[in-house]
């Protein structure tokens, strides 16, 4: 995982996605127990096996814990992994389509 922020982050990934595919993502920061979530995440770009992802629903506690591991990783460089599960294309569609309700 690369240029995290509170909007999105670049990942490196295997699995084979396009822009416009919706999906998962797991970030695990050094100091957590458990992996911050993001609930739905939607692919922008794609370039080899790299794509940008940007965070579309994400709970609210979990965007604060984001957002403390960012400024505090902004005095110290910390590594951060990510694990990205995508949805199945009929999950992808339903959910995009409760987000415009």
């Amino acid at each position: 995982m690369a240029d995290l922020s509170v909007k999105g982050c670049r990942v490196k990934s295997k699995t084979i996605v396009t822009p416009g595919d919706f999906g998962k993502l797991l970030i695990y920061v050094p100091t957590g127990i458990t992996p911050l979530t993001v609930s739905l995440t939607s692919v922008r770009w794609v370039s080899g096996h790299e794509c940008g992802l940007e965070f579309i629903l994400m709970n609210i506690d979990e965007q604060g814990c984001l957002n403390r591991f960012l400024n505090h990783a902004k005095s110290q460089l910390e590594p951060v992994g990510a694990v990205v599960r995508s949805l199945p294309k009929t999950e992808s569609v339903r959910r995009a389509s409760q987000l415009n309700r």
